[in-house]
Order: C-alpha cells, then structure tokens, then sequence
C-alpha cells in the first residue's frame, strides 16, 4: 500500500472507531521546500462534532491520525486533516482579523491583541505580519490562552 491509501485507510478506521460515516479524500501536495504534505479531506453531514470548539476536536484528530499513521511507517509524514472545508473558512477568517489589525495599528500607533488562537492559527497571522514592512508581531500566554500581539515595528 501506498502512502496515500495507508492514510484513507487509517482514517476511515478512525471515523468508523467513533461511529461517524462520512467521505475520506486524501491528496499529496509539496510544500515550498519541496517536503510532501498529505490533506485528508473528510466530508459528511453533520460533522461538527469532529471540528469542535475553534478546531480543538479537528486539531486533536489530526494528531491522533499523524500518530496512527507513522507508527505503521518508517519515515514520518507531515498530514493535515480537513473537515468540510473548515480549515479553509478559518483561515479566511484569521486573515481578515489580522488585516485589520494592521490597518488599526498603522492608523492608531498602538499595539492589538488578538484573540487567543491555536498554533496553526497563529503562524498563519505571523505570516502576514511577516510580509509587511511597518508592523511586526509576536507570541504571549500559555497554552490555549496564548495570543498574537501586534504592533509597529521598531525603527533601528
């Protein structure tokens, strides 16, 4: 079997260990290194459940799928679990709060906080600041509680 299909394999295993039926599309993608990324799409009705709070239950299942997944190969794959196109809308949504933040910060001169976000979340926001020229950002907190600040950036 290939990686592709040990990956479907093993997550609709998973889906079916927790009793939802729902469509697993699994695809291979490089990153900009040239490292494969593998995006398991899953699709169904009514699987919020599997999203859960800000992706807190889809961000779970994602790990818990890596784990299962490597354990039966040699060389670790990077995946990244979809549901519904939910990653997609989120991202969308942290793009444009991260855009006006800057716009506030460019407009007012002070610092924003942003609400506390996951991980994959905030490198999407520490990516966009990362482009700009007039604006920088970093990581406060702990945990579920950690936040993206941004502020202007510091004349040398």
């Amino acid at each position: 079997m290939d990686n592709i299909q040990i990956i479907g394999t093993t997550t609709q295993e998973l889906l079916s260990y927790l009793k939802i039926k729902a469509k697993v599309a699994v695809s291979e993608v490089k990153d900009s290194e040239d490292q494969s990324i593998f995006n398991v799409e899953i699709h169904g009705e009514d699987l919020g459940i599997l999203i859960g709070y800000h992706g807190e239950t889809l961000n779970h299942l994602q790990h818990i799928l890596s784990l299962a997944v490597n354990n039966k190969l040699e060389n670790r794959l990077k995946i990244v679990v979809d549901v519904d196109g939910w990653r997609n809308e989120r991202k969308e949504i942290i793009t444009n709060m991260a855009k006006g933040a800057i716009s506030k910060v460019r407009t007012t001169g002070l610092s924003q906080v942003l609400p506390p976000m996951s991980a994959y979340e905030r490198r999407i926001v520490h990516t966009i600041i990362s482009e700009q020229d007039d604006v920088q950002s970093h990581s406060e907190g702990e945990d579920i509680a950690r936040k993206v600040i941004i502020e202007k950036k510091i004349e040398e």
